[in-house]
């Protein structure tokens, strides 16, 4: 039983190894209009996180700025017309990092959509070009052809319509604050630079005992 146990286990592990696939062969049936809407999507991406991280850094480090060079000085006027000019920029960027997300979250969100429903059409032209005979075995129950069409495609949108624009959004969003850490403060930004060299291998090191053998490096 115990050998029986792990020559199973072994066979599913070296299935799930074969079972992934590299994001452009996902992308393989993809149109111009899918195109468009990933280039739009990176776009919203890569501004969702550079705004939403370094601009508000930046703004944010220059009201700090204002208010501590010129706070004594002030009076209560003056100081509601100073925090009425530096709360402007919030405003602009609130919208721009609206409308990058909007970008970012409809543009992935219908590319994923439509090559789900593409590989749902072009899986059920396959089957139902099969024998009957296709459809007579415990394996190929129609029921557990719909259940294998639906989840898979299910995770290839998932892929497409949530982890991709995360990832860019999350690695733009880490470049930016670090090129605007460089940009106001470079010595505290190189201080911090080995702390978040650990963070990444951290991450790296969960993601190897998530997933063990399959996305692991060392």
């Amino acid at each position: 039983m115990a050998g029986g146990v792990s020559t199973q286990q072994g066979t599913s592990s070296k299935n799930s190894k074969g079972n992934s696939i590299p994001i452009w062969k996902i992308l393989r049936y993809v149109d111009c209009v899918d195109v468009l809407m990933m280039l739009l999507g990176t776009f919203g991406s890569i501004a969702d996180g550079s705004l939403g991280g370094a601009g508000v850094l930046i703004i944010l480090t220059g009201l700090i700025n204002s208010l501590g060079s010129d706070l004594p000085a002030l009076k209560h006027g003056d100081f509601v017309n100073t925090m009425n000019k530096q709360i402007v920029p919030f405003l602009y960027l609130a919208a721009g990092v609206w409308i990058a997300a909007f970008l970012e979250g409809f543009c992935w969100t219908r590319t994923g959509e439509r090559q789900a429903s593409l590989l749902r059409r072009k899986y059920l032209r396959a089957v139902l070009r099969q024998d009957v005979g296709f459809f007579d075995t415990s394996r190929t129950h129609i029921a557990e052809v719909v259940n294998t069409a639906y989840n898979d495609t299910l995770v290839i949108q998932d892929a497409l319509s949530e982890k991709v624009p995360n990832f860019v959004m999350n690695l733009s969003n880490f470049i930016a604050c670090y090129a605007a850490g460089l940009y106001l403060s470079w010595k505290l930004a190189l201080v911090t630079l080995p702390l978040a060299s650990l963070l990444i291998v951290a991450g790296a090191d969960s993601v190897c005992w998530e997933h063990p053998g399959e996305h692991c490096v060392w």
